[in-house]
This record gives structure tokens, sequence and C-alpha cells, in this order.
């Protein structure tokens, strides 16, 4: 939290303008449309804000999708999304991640670093880049950006929380429109689809539809950022469809519990996965027969 004030004077050592035009307010901390609310809310940000969601009850309503019309064969280009900015999108960048093998390599719980004997890391991956780590038994994958590589070793920008494993298949992911966008946080999850072809650009040009699946309302156009070539090198950002669905407080179906952040769901409704059926977000969004006033 910090605090604005404004003061209009000509001299401070005059009675006439001591201050009586000064106005305080606050900024809370967190922004009150991202999934699960703003960390503060009040004139003294002093209340917690809850969990905001879809009130299932209205019939017909949509979620927004955006469309980037990109022409170009070469370079890359950016989107922002209320003040946040993904990194450089490859003009060939799928629309959604795929992954190739590199190879296995050992995990030692808590550390940064993946270790392997078969494989030249260096030879297809780099700092930034994303790598997937999946167990050799199956029952967890995970995401990791690398800080930096040697021959044999990845190093990722955090530790590395699955368990020591010696066999742990390891996959380079690569760039896609929708990793890109779900990396802000102004983001939650969105769909991505092409109007034609495999890459993000083509030199007559392709229009990028993003479907936003749990930011709710008429949204702020996204912009974008141009840094290709050919074609027309040119990238454009339009509204398709009016986002139509509530972001109410608690879905309309709780009670916002103001000291803890957490909405206290009415009868028969419970958390949603922000598509009406159960899930996480804490919301009071979703149909349950079962509760009974339960917090979210």
């Amino acid at each position: 939290m910090f605090c604005l004030s404004f003061l209009f004077f000509l001299c401070v050592c005059e009675q006439a303008t001591w201050g009586a035009d000064k106005l305080f307010g606050c900024m809370c901390d967190g922004q009150n449309w991202l999934e699960g609310g703003s960390d503060s809310s009040g004139y003294d940000c002093a209340s917690k804000t809850c969990p905001t969601g879809d009130d299932i009850n209205t019939l017909q309503q949509r979620d927004e999708v955006q469309s980037v019309f990109c022409s170009a064969t070469g370079g890359s280009f950016t989107l922002t999304f209320r003040d946040q900015t993904t990194k450089a999108i490859p003009w060939n960048a799928k629309n959604m991640g795929e992954w190739y093998a590199l190879g296995t390599g050992t995990v030692t719980k808590y550390s940064a670093v993946v270790t392997s004997t078969n494989v030249d890391f260096s030879a297809s991956i780099g700092a930034g880049d994303l790598v997937n780590l999946y167990s050799n038994s199956g029952t967890d994958t995970r995401n990791y950006t690398v800080a930096s590589v040697a021959a044999s070793a990845v190093t990722m920008t955090e530790a590395i929380g699955m368990n020591t494993e010696t066999l742990v298949k390891v996959r380079a992911v690569s760039p896609s429109v929708k990793t890109a966008l779900e990396d802000l946080s102004s983001i939650g999850t969105v769909n991505v689809t092409f109007s034609t072809g495999t890459a993000a650009c083509s030199s007559s040009g392709t229009y990028i539809h993003v479907g936003f699946v749990s930011n709710y309302g008429d949204l702020p156009l996204m912009t974008a950022t141009n840094s290709l070539t050919g074609g027309s090198d040119s990238v454009v950002v339009m509204e398709k469809v009016k986002g139509t669905k509530e972001n109410a407080e608690c879905s309309k179906h709780g009670e916002c519990h103001r000291d803890s952040g957490l909405c206290k769901c009415f009868d028969s409704w419970r958390s949603s996965n922000g598509q009406g059926t159960a899930g996480g977000r804490g919301d009071c969004g979703a149909r349950d027969w079962r509760s009974s006033g339960d917090f979210a």
C-alpha cells in the first residue's frame, strides 16, 4: 500500500496555502481484476477482497474473444494486457505449447539443477527456454524456465520440487502464444486458435483468436509491439466477441469475509473452476447440493 497526496500552493509560508486543498488517498496492493481478487480494499486498505467469478444463473453469456492479425515471415511481437507484457513471441510460434524429447536426466529434490550423462543440453536449449520434466513413473510433470545451460547440466530459475529420480524425461517446450499469455499474472487461462496454418503469422496474414476463459466481462483490448519482418510486418488487435459474464465477488452466491478474504458460500454453492463446475477458484460459482454455507 502507498498513499497519494496532491497539494496546490504558491508559497508554503502563507496561511492561505497551509494545505487545505491537500487530498490523501490509499492505493491498495493488488488488482481486483486478478483471479482471487486484490490483497486489500477500503479507504484504509484494512479490508480484504474476496475471489470473483461468474454467476451461472445468468444465461446466454459469453467469454471474451480477441483476435490478433499478424502478417510476417520473420521477427517477433509482444502482447500487453493490463500493463503486463509477454516475452517476445516468435512469428512462427504455435498456438499451444508443444514439446520434443531431449533425453533423460537426474533430478535431486529442491536442487535447481538437472544433470545427464547422455544429453548435450547446450546444443538444444538456452537461457529463458521452457523445459518440461516428466517423472519416470508418469505421476509428476512440471515446467521450469532455464537459467543457464552446460553440456551435461541445466540450471533452472527455481528449485525443482519433484522427488529425487535418475530417469526423469527432459523435454523442451516450443514457444507458443498460449504459454506466453498465461505467463502473465493478469491473465488466467486462455484458448488460442489460428485461422489458418500452424504458425502465429504468415505472409498473407493469420488471425490469432484468443479466448479468455477465466477473465470475465468486457475486457480491455490487448496491445501489441512489432518487431516483425516480411509480409506486411504488421500486427493488429481487435475484439471478436465481447465478454458478457459477470466478474462478481463470490459470484453473487456467497458472502465475503473481509477479515480473511474468503467467500462464505450460500447453501448449495461451492468453489468453482471458473466454468461452473467444482474447482479451486474460491468464488462460490459452482452448484453443490451437499454444501451448507461452507467457506469456499
